[in-house]
């Protein structure tokens, strides 16, 4: 995953693969427009165009967000039908996975998150899978988590649902809630704000850190020291 901080105080998170994520101040509220919507309260006119009328399908809002007029209009795509009415064949299955939403496992969420939509934009998402299950299924739950989460309930979730595990590499370990402050011995020097973001992720054991030359797990006593631009042994 990665995390970019702007001068405006937005955060951009991206999961480097589906999900982005993008938290703004409370200043900035009513004042945003753009794919990621209005930041006011009101999910009904977040398909705001640049001439200020509300579009009703994506494709449609995001052509109108082109940034060159040299662009392809995206191709329309039709909402008509649900696609677990489409497909009839993975409406079970769907229905089986998806349900790890609404079960015990989030129940000490369910009154912070209301997790209805996103059990729908689950089978939405996994009647139309064409890919493997865990790529359409994994981040839908994973969203849900992340909500949950911000509203203070974190749920160690992905070792109860098998497509979703996550392997780390060598010496780290997956949290379900880590920081991405100091993450390695180049940073370590590095002042973490007040309120950093938690994030999912891999992440070395208490009292180590990355080291940025060979990727691995070390003792943080063990970094080597920086100074203007030199490092210097511990």
């Amino acid at each position: 995953s990665m995390v970019t901080r702007r001068s405006c105080n937005v955060e951009v998170w991206w999961d480097g693969q589906t999900r982005v994520y993008i938290t703004a101040p409370p200043a900035l509220k009513g004042k945003t427009k753009g794919l990621c919507g209005t930041f006011n309260g009101n999910q009904k006119d977040d398909f705001l165009t640049p001439e200020d009328d509300v579009e009703q399908e994506p494709s449609a809002f995001a052509d109108k967000w082109r940034t060159r007029e040299t662009c392809e209009n995206s191709a329309t795509v039709s909402s008509s039908s649900h696609p677990c009415d489409k497909h009839v064949q993975n409406r079970a299955v769907a229905e089986s996975y998806c349900s790890n939403i609404t079960s015990n496992l989030f129940a000490d969420c369910h009154y912070l998150v209301d997790p209805a939509p996103y059990y729908e934009d689950c089978l939405y998402d996994v009647c139309s899978c064409n890919g493997r299950l865990s790529e359409c299924l994994c981040p839908v739950i994973a969203a849900y988590a992340k909500q949950c989460t911000f509203q203070g309930a974190t749920i160690d979730w992905r070792d109860k649902v098998l497509e979703c595990g996550i392997q780390c590499p060598h010496g780290q370990q997956y949290q379900a809630c880590g920081s991405t402050c100091a993450h390695s011995c180049s940073d370590l020097g590095r002042e973490c704000p007040r309120h950093w973001q938690c994030v999912e992720g891999c992440y070395c054991p208490s009292g180590h850190t990355l080291d940025p030359r060979t990727g691995e797990c070390v003792s943080v006593a063990t970094c080597p020291c920086q100074h203007h631009g030199m490092e210097y042994p511990p």
